[in-house]
């Protein structure tokens, strides 16, 4: 059972009264208004009917407990045992922010004494602290001698500071913790002792989890857990603010724009549903505020990512970010297609949620920084060059496991050599080797050396250099115990990293050689059949007579139409100029524009370059308007397997792997550009076989 201090006063104070206590009498006692009082009824009521009591209201009396007398001293003795605890800093900084947050009128500095357990003196103090951890969420917190305590701010930033302060107070698996029991309804006054209570009530949040299974299965887009947690706490958030009075408010042209997006409707029919369980009406700004949650949640899968809007612009940067990095380090990243795979579905959802300033949660962020330094700052850096808006800590982390497991891989396919100094003696030296190997399977060779015959060596670039004594004149070896601790395994996989020893020419790998007759285009089913068709269909075309995108793509459809590639151009061209409606599809700082869209009316898929006499206007994908030379189109069917929207998928973002690539598709005749993509698609292709 978990009582406020005002909840138990009150309780006590009924207990204590045969001749009833009036709501003045109890406001006076606490020093509160009557209102805050009248607030805390229903908690309460809620605590005394499940002592199977009531609370009688008499006038002229005020209130009176009625009930039998073994529940009435079965409350007595449930009081007794939850006296006020008393809290840690910690502790009372949290419960501070949710009274505060959550509190439609000042409240006075005694107040939060007595609800604290502490002195006057110890409250305002932690108030002090308060408003430094209030400052970063654009929140002022007011203090005015005789009128209170109170937080200053849009509502919608109190919100994202309830939902930060639920995520900073309780970890990720204790939250998880709480919406598996929060499914069962016996469980429901059990969780009301934990942490999430101060800010959302279990019985509202076993609603929003029920609202959420009805509908989750529906969703056609996966959601991450720790997104989908996110949403919970958004949604029991809003219903406690509503019921309390509070509404968001969003601004018309956002809202407008969230609209038109499929979550939308998602977010409706789950708010609809929190409707007729909570009895409550939800204003359509709370529907904008879960479409934006559920746009920061969407696992998007990188073949179809190519249909997505802004996806160009976006493949640019994490190409961007990989040829950055790719320079630092030396490695050959830029062919790893998991990487930019793995970057692609990850970065896109996070990206919206750094905008919309969400809370990004990331329960690995300590453990990275430390057994990764170099790699964390190094993409920290990088990222600030590439990205726009500043990248939080949580998220570089993030970035942090997908370059590192792409070294991994890198790892795995090349060894390194030690070089093991050793005074001990041969025995001790080879114990050592042994141990090496064990803990560091990269390591495929061990050799030995004395402290003599040290400084004569040339260490090479995929060397490391081991000794179990200190080393004069060289600062390039890591000192270790002859028994190998778990401390020095860390040093040494740190000085890996840092080495940077993958950077070496050798390591670049090259293409799998397979037999031509295995690897003929033809030859490998479907994968190959579509590039094979994808390449037979690939023109460079030019159009002499043209004024805007709608009169050269209209062009361009009907020709198609005659070729048999479509059945109703027109109808496709209407679906290139929505798709541009949507957003822009210039890329920026070029003079090409990516025309696409998949539809029924797509016979035979392709991709075609069109070359224009003159420069016409396009919106572009950073919403500027730019003039371009060059159409780039991509047909596909609307319903297509996932090779070949992987296929596409490569192809778009080969155009802007370099500036190299960019200057070939903005000039390049047929014949250069069809052999960059016959060689291209052909080494797409054999990764594929040997994934």
């Amino acid at each position: 059972m978990y009582l406020s201090a005002r909840e138990r006063h009150i309780l006590s104070s009924l207990l204590a009264s045969s001749e009833g206590i009036t709501v003045k009498q109890l406001a006076d006692d606490l020093h509160v208004s009557q209102r805050t009082i009248h607030r805390d009824l229903p908690g309460v009521e809620q605590v005394l009917s499940s002592f199977q009591l009531q609370l009688a209201k008499e006038t002229g009396k005020g209130m009176l407990l009625e009930g039998a007398g073994p529940q009435i001293e079965q409350l007595k003795q449930e009081l007794q045992q939850h006296e006020p605890v008393e809290y840690s800093p910690e502790e009372r900084q949290h419960l501070l922010s949710s009274i505060l947050l959550q509190s439609k009128e000042p409240v006075k500095l005694y107040t939060l004494a007595k609800e604290l357990g502490v002195t006057i003196a110890t409250a305002s103090n932690d108030l002090n602290k308060l408003k430094d951890w209030l400052y970063p969420h654009q929140l002022e917190l007011v203090r005015r001698r005789g009128y209170g305590v109170y937080v200053e701010g849009e509502e919608s930033l109190k919100r994202r500071a309830l939902r930060n302060l639920l995520t900073e107070y309780a970890s990720e698996e204790e939250l998880f913790s709480f919406l598996d029991d929060s499914f069962q309804k016996e469980h429901i006054e059990r969780q009301a002792s934990k942490k999430l209570l101060n800010v959302i009530d279990a019985g509202v949040l076993h609603e929003v989890l029920l609202a959420l299974r009805d509908l989750h299965q529906a969703y056609s887009e996966p959601i991450a857990d720790t997104s989908y947690l996110g949403l919970v706490i958004h949604l029991g958030l809003a219903t406690e603010r509503i019921c309390q009075g509070e509404e968001i408010v969003m601004d018309e042209a956002t809202l407008e724009e969230l609209k038109q997006q499929p979550e939308y409707d998602w977010a409706k029919t789950v708010l609809k549903k929190l409707e007729e369980r909570l009895e409550l009406t939800i204003p359509t700004s709370e529907i904008g505020y879960v479409t934006m949650h559920l746009l920061g949640a969407k696992q998007i899968a990188p073949q179809v990512y190519v249909q997505e809007e802004q996806a160009l612009e976006l493949t640019r940067k994490i190409t961007k970010l990989i040829q950055l990095v790719e320079q630092e380090w030396e490695l050959p990243l830029a062919n790893d297609i998991a990487l930019r795979d793995g970057l692609i579905t990850h970065l896109k959802p996070a990206l919206y949620r750094i905008r919309q300033q969400m809370k990004i949660h990331n329960p690995l962020l300590s453990h990275i920084q430390t057994d990764y330094p170099a790699l964390f700052s190094s993409l920290k850096t990088k990222a600030a060059q590439v990205f726009p808006d500043p990248m939080p800590d949580e998220e570089v982390g993030f970035l942090v496991m997908h370059f590192w497991s792409a070294m991994e891989r890198m790892r795995n396919e090349k060894k390194l050599r030690a070089i093991v100094v050793c005074s001990s003696g041969l025995g001790t030296s080879k114990m050592l080797a042994a141990r090496l190997k064990k803990e560091i399977p990269e390591i495929e060779e061990v050799t030995h050396a004395s402290a003599l015959d040290v400084q004569a060596i040339a260490k090479e670039r995929r060397d490391l250099l081991i000794s179990t004594i200190p080393l004069r004149d060289r600062d390039d070896y890591v000192l270790v115990t002859p028994f190998l601790s778990g401390k020095e395994i860390t040093a040494i996989r740190q000085t890996i990293q840092q080495s940077q020893w993958l950077g070496d020419n050798e390591l670049e790998k090259e293409p799998t050689q397979i037999n031509e007759s295995t690897a003929s285009f033809r030859g490998i089913e479907q994968l190959s059949s579509l590039i094979q068709s994808i390449l037979e269909h690939f023109q460079v075309s030019s159009w002499n007579e043209q004024t805007d995108a709608e009169t050269v793509l209209s062009q361009i459809c009907t020709q198609q139409e005659k070729n048999g590639w479509l059945v109703n151009g027109e109808q496709v061209k209407d679906q290139l100029l929505e798709r541009q409606h949507l957003g822009g599809l210039a890329i920026p700082e070029t003079e090409l524009a990516l025309f696409h869209t998949r539809s029924d009316d797509v016979q035979v898929p392709s991709f075609t370059i069109h070359e224009l006499k003159s420069p016409i206007r396009v919106r572009a994908m950073d919403n500027s308007e730019t003039s371009v030379r060059r159409l780039l189109l991509m047909l596909a069917p609307a319903t297509w397997h996932e090779e070949g929207l992987g296929v596409m998928s490569y192809i778009s973002t080969l155009i802007i792997e370099s500036d190299e690539h960019i200057a070939r598709f903005e000039q390049g005749g047929q014949a250069e550009l069809y052999q960059l993509l016959e060689k291209r698609l052909k080494d797409y292709l054999i990764e594929k076989i040997h994934e």
